[in-house]
């Protein structure tokens, strides 16, 4: 893909995260680390007044280590060189190359664009893209929309999850296209928050020059070795924070000819996308990505990424209710106010508004406490609502009981479950997405974990326990005529909420009402929805209807093309 445009600097291979402090008069407060700021590291700690009571901008690594240390990069070369060299041979003596995916011009461009990212999850949701590539060819920094998610010499994209609890559960890592491994490492320390040098990787060799790698993954979740070919979407591994890392994510890389690209888009740079449909990113996007309430005082604890205290219930007896939440793009110079509810709806507290920050933070965390008398009084369903200039983040429910008890617990909530693509055909890596929500997905706020059962012609192809909103099932699984299901039960290690499915007949793009043809009542279905269900459907188009057949957002013509080309009227 010519249009790709080269990183600068180092092949960097490390965490923007860093593990945040307690808050004031906590233990373990680094006051420096925790006034550090993603987006250029300035100065800007958080104000503590009002119930604030910790958290702070979840920092960058040092910017005086290399992300990929010397040794690690050296180890890398030698293996990558040792494992091309019998292909190289091979080559020399006038054998082709088995690597899949091989083509020339405008095939090898085509082959090499991503159809998504290659991690199980939700962007914008229980998933991050926090930190992309280094794009400024001088000591400065700038990404590809021109903005400072970077740092100097970064090369790739870096996606967080949300704790180590997560991480436990385990978020899978697929191979984002067809490929052979050149690399693969495992058996190292996973829970890094203070970096370090190896760690465990792979990378694949796609053609065409086009290797993709894979860093920081979890101990002993590699599932390939070298010389493995391996096909799109399989899992290869699961995120986690070994080596030169400071909390859970994926450092996803690209390169062409060894060298590091951006496949992201923009002002900065300008070309074709590297992805088939570049979803938009919303930098200015503020939202939270976790949140739970707790008895537990929190003074002292180390805070993200490591796993926090959650709890749905609080006694009448217990001295204090505390909160911690997770969160990304907050404006400088944001406030916020909490109130708390009682039972019947009239208001208990109202802490007015704060000041928070100086600085832009790209990634943050904070934890409130506070007593609320009649907290100490009144049983039921409290809520609390916190708002961040004025924008309600989240509306949370807190069970007020005559004491807590162990063995209390309330399943997670229902999901929603569809297909990306909608209309999937045999290359297709197919994706069951989840479109919950992330924040009160369990009322207990326990961290739940969805168990998905693949079926092709109701056999069993995959069945895995994740903690990400998604999961994926490797191209070519099934062919033509075959229905594929996905059902998705969440747990929380106590109880399963409900499960729920969807099923799709490959080759069936236009069924829009499930009924197995493509007639008339499926033209009537999406007419319903050529305003677009992914935008602003309009109200007769149905909650569970998609009518872009082809997946490109849109609803159009070429959707129509392909509904009228697989009509088949009833039978």
């Amino acid at each position: 893909m010519n249009s790709e445009t080269l990183v600068t600097g180092v092949i960097g291979m490390c965490l923007w995260l860093g593990a945040g402090g307690g808050g004031d008069g906590a233990a373990g407060v680094d006051g420096d680390r925790l006034a550090v700021e993603h987006a250029g590291g300035r100065n800007g700690a958080a104000r503590f007044a009002g119930g604030l009571r910790g958290g702070g901008p979840i920092a960058v690594g040092p910017a005086d280590q290399s992300c990929v240390p010397a040794t690690l990069r050296s180890v890398v070369r030698q293996a990558v060189s040792a494992a091309r060299a019998p292909a190289a041979a091979a080559a020399a003596d006038g054998a082709s190359s088995a690597m899949p995916g091989r083509a020339g011009g405008e095939a090898a461009a085509e082959s090499r664009l991503y159809d998504f990212y290659p991690m199980a999850g939700s962007l914008r949701g229980d998933i991050f893209n926090g930190g992309f590539a280094d794009l400024d060819g001088g000591p400065g920094f700038h990404d590809f929309d021109c903005r400072p998610f970077t740092y100097d010499g970064h090369a790739g994209i870096d996606t967080e999850i949300r704790s180590f609890g997560e991480q436990d559960v385990g978020v899978p890592v697929f191979a984002v296209l067809p490929g052979r491994v050149i690399f693969a490492q495992d058996g190292y320390p996973d829970k890094n928050v203070n970096g370090g040098e190896q760690g465990n990787i792979v990378g694949l060799d796609h053609g065409q020059g086009r290797w993709t790698w894979y860093y920081h993954l979890k101990k002993n979740s590699v599932a390939v070795r070298v010389g493995d070919d391996v096909p799109a979407g399989r899992q290869i591994g699961m995120v986690g924070s070994s080596g030169n890392s400071y909390g859970p994510h994926l450092h996803f890389e690209s390169q062409n000819d060894e060298v590091p690209v951006e496949v992201f888009a923009g002002p900065c740079r300008p070309g074709e996308s590297g992805w088939r449909d570049q979803e938009p990113l919303d930098h200015d996007d503020l939202h939270l990505m976790d949140f739970a309430t707790t008895e537990v005082d929190l003074d002292g604890h180390p805070g993200l990424p490591f796993e926090m205290p959650r709890s749905g219930q609080i006694g009448l007896d217990d001295p204090m209710i505390r909160f911690w939440l997770k969160g990304v793009n907050l404006p400088v110079e944001s406030d916020w106010r909490v109130r708390f509810y009682r039972p019947d709806g009239s208001l208990a507290l109202d802490s007015a508004w704060f000041f928070f920050n100086e600085e832009v933070w790209r990634s943050y965390w904070f934890w409130w406490e506070y007593d609320v008398p009649d907290m100490h009084t009144i049983t039921g369903t409290w809520h609390v609502l916190v708002e961040f200039n004025g924008q309600e983040m989240v509306r949370a429910p807190i069970e007020v009981r005559q004491r807590r008890t162990p063995k209390f617990n309330r399943p997670p909530v229902a999901v929603t479950v569809r297909f990306d693509p909608p209309a999937p055909r045999e290359d297709d890596v197919l994706f069951c997405r989840l479109d919950s929500p992330v924040l009160l997905d369990d009322l207990d706020y326990d961290i739940v974990r969805y168990r998905y059962v693949w079926r092709v012609g109701g056999e069993v192809v995959r069945d895995v326990v994740s903690a990400g909103q998604s999961d994926a099932l490797v191209a070519f699984t099934a062919r033509d005529g075959d229905v594929v299901s996905c059902t998705v039960t969440p747990g929380d290690g106590r109880a399963n909420g409900p499960a729920t499915g969807v099923e799709v007949e490959f080759g069936m793009a236009g069924d829009l009402d499930g009924d197995r043809d493509i007639d008339l009542d499926d033209y009537r279905a999406f007419f319903a929805c050529t305003n677009g269900p992914q935008r602003d459907p309009a109200p007769e188009c149905g909650e569970n209807v998609n009518a872009d057949l082809d997946g490109d957002r849109d609803v159009d013509l070429a959707d129509f093309s392909l509904l009228a080309g697989n009509h088949t009227g009833p039978r």
